[in-house]
């Protein structure tokens, strides 16, 4: 049986570190397999394009929200509401 993946995704600044942390670890005690961005190695596409591409193979995504936004990209979303999308 393959392992389920579960992308954790939450503000880059700020205080989300450790919560990004706690969930990765609750998951892995519990038998999935976290995968975070900071988890994808340097490569010529962006930081945003590699991500998304983790979401949409992910098998859940587990989105912490805070009270800030985050910064607009080009697509006039954050990145966050990208992965939210």
């Amino acid at each position: 049986m393959d392992v389920v993946s579960i992308f954790v995704s939450s503000l880059m600044s700020g205080a989300f570190g450790w919560l990004r942390d706690a969930a990765s670890g609750t998951l892995a005690m519990l038998g999935y397999r976290p995968v975070r961005a900071v988890d994808y190695p340097a490569s010529p596409a962006s930081a945003q394009v590699a991500c998304l591409a983790g979401v949409r193979s992910a098998d859940a995504v587990v989105v912490i929200l805070g009270s800030r936004y985050g910064f607009l990209r080009v697509s006039g979303l954050s990145a966050i509401r990208q992965v939210y999308n």
